[in-house]
């Protein structure tokens, strides 16, 4: 009994600890209207690859990423594939959270991809020369806000219909967290990204498990 309240009182803490704006890498946050100033970049190897026929991010094309990352190195959309796919695969602590006696099911949780791919770009995209003014200067157009607020949302539907729970408030604190500290840095001005294409043919509700 002990081990298992151990293991939900853990559950729950990763809503209070984990849940905070994708890191930035190189330089201060990333401002609308502001081209970033690449001059401190020294290294010369320091190069960025398209991410044109990616399976996790599809429907980014446009977009180059900087080949060194937190997400290690990519020489290309497979390299970033294999990284975003096994993160968004392992980051279900948060599900796990909401009703920890019952199998997790991802497929349930709206654009997980989507909100990833978006909040990813949101700080990688401005370091690459080869990336539009546009897309280098509007962080918050990388997804739309409402495909944010789509998957906080499905975070409370999880927990009433899936999970049956009489308490939503942990499903609460995580929808709130992540309307808070992700979905704010996002708009829903013309040119957004509605999401990755995949998602889109199931109305958000996909899942690679």
């Amino acid at each position: 009994m002990w081990n298992l309240l151990f293991i939900i009182l853990s559950l729950i803490k990763t809503i209070f600890t984990e849940y905070s704006p994708t890191s930035v890498v190189l330089g201060p946050t990333p401002e609308v209207n502001r081209v970033p100033d690449l001059s401190e970049i020294t290294d010369k190897h320091y190069t960025c690859s398209s991410i044109k026929g990616s399976t996790a991010c599809p429907g980014y094309d446009d977009y180059f990423v900087p080949k060194t990352g937190y997400y290690g190195y990519s020489s290309g959309p497979s390299q970033f594939d294999e990284y975003v796919l096994n993160d968004v695969q392992s980051n279900v602590g948060y599900i796990m959270a909401i009703c920890p006696d019952k199998t997790v099911d991802t497929s349930k949780i709206a654009y997980r991809y989507s909100l990833y791919c978006g909040r990813l770009l949101y700080s990688q995209a401005r370091w690459c020369k080869q990336n539009s003014d546009n897309i280098r200067t509007n962080p918050q157009l990388n997804v739309c806000k409402r495909i944010c607020l789509q998957h906080a949302q499905s975070i409370l539907d999880y927990s009433e219909n899936y999970c049956q729970n009489a308490d939503h408030s942990v499903a609460q604190k995580i929808h709130d967290n992540i309307v808070n500290q992700w979905c704010n840095l996002f708009s829903d001005e013309p040119g957004c990204v509605n999401g990755t294409t995949t998602e889109n043919k199931f109305c958000g509700i996909y899942s690679y498990l």
